[in-house]
């Protein structure tokens, strides 16, 4: 893949259903060892340093058994983005974040992806003063018969891992507090805010009235119903182009995805010496020009590239 052609995003919205097609034949045994050699690789990339290339690793590793061509040019699309993003790293401490002053804060999402077995695709990122430090992506373990159920879903899975995150930062600081010379206390480790982009959910978080729309969700994702009520977490509404963990759960057009890349803390250069704030100038200077879609809240460069993605989504 030395001398592939670069592309800008690890995944394309098409890819999603010629992952899921059945109409060409199976790979044999030994692309099928590849292909699960190459998988674990990636894999190990996403969990330490990549979040960028989450939903694409993990929609891809669950065709290790029944591995088509699709399959195998989604591995190789990948290895041509990070070729072109191989100086990509992420920033921890002094980051250019709109959360960096505001302690542990965690996104979640769910959308549906479309496959086989009907599934809603969740994700979750976690940003500890505006750096990230946990993010997952995986299919629900069980139907959800409406966003807002599916929306719940993803919001336990975050809140199970933000009491685990408060419990590891809260004992760290309180390990080191005596020697902290900068004076900062375990105080602004102990709230945690998540955010979500569905009015439903986060409603019934905070008041979980049953009525007939949704006295069938199992009482094991109203988890997060007893955190909020307990003020261990808060939860909180953000518009869905403020989302950071859409693009753990779908994938995004090329300037959105540069956008929710440099959101997080993942840095796709490396050439000044003033990384922060040449980055940041760039990304502001490309985010005024750039046109937002109403209803996803996806950037385009164009009018022209804006108008296609419209008509693509009314047919």
């Amino acid at each position: 893949m030395d001398t592939s052609f670069e592309v800008q995003t690890p995944a394309l919205e098409s890819d999603r259903e010629k992952w899921n097609k059945k109409d060409t034949p199976l790979l044999n045994a030994k692309a099928q060892k590849l292909y699960q050699a190459l998988v674990g690789s990636l894999l190990y990339l996403m969990h330490a340093t990549r979040p960028d290339i989450t939903f694409a690793v993990i929609r891809l590793s669950q065709y290790t058994s029944k591995l088509r061509e699709a399959h195998w040019l989604g591995l190789k699309r990948i290895l041509r983005y990070l070729k072109s993003t191989a100086g990509a790293c992420l920033m921890l401490g002094d980051v250019a974040a709109d959360d960096k002053d505001a302690g542990l804060v965690g996104y979640f999402d769910a959308t549906h992806t479309n496959n086989a077995n009907r599934r809603f695709t969740c994700g979750y990122i976690f940003l500890l003063y505006g750096s990230p430090i946990s993010w997952s992506s995986k299919v629900q373990r069980t139907i959800a018969l409406s966003t807002t159920e599916a929306e719940l879903m993803a919001g336990t899975e975050a809140t199970r891992e933000a009491i685990w995150i408060k419990g590891l930062t809260n004992g760290l600081f309180a390990m080191n507090l005596d020697n902290d010379k900068r004076g900062k206390t375990t105080e602004g480790i102990l709230k945690c805010e998540l955010r979500g982009d569905n009015q439903g959910s986060i409603a019934l978080s905070m008041n979980p009235v049953y009525h007939q729309r949704t006295k069938h969700i199992d009482i094991w994702h109203c988890f997060i119903c007893d955190m909020v009520n307990d003020g261990i977490i808060m939860v909180s509404y953000v518009p869905t182009a403020d989302m950071l963990a859409a693009g753990l759960t779908k994938p995004l057009p090329r300037d959105t995805h540069a956008d929710h890349c440099f959101r997080m803390g993942l840095m796709l250069y490396q050439d000044t010496p003033s990384i922060n704030s040449a980055i940041h100038s760039a990304h502001m200077a490309i985010k005024k020009r750039k046109l937002r879609c109403e209803d996803c809240g996806n950037l385009f460069a164009d009018e022209n590239a804006l108008n296609k993605h419209r008509l693509k989504k009314e047919n």
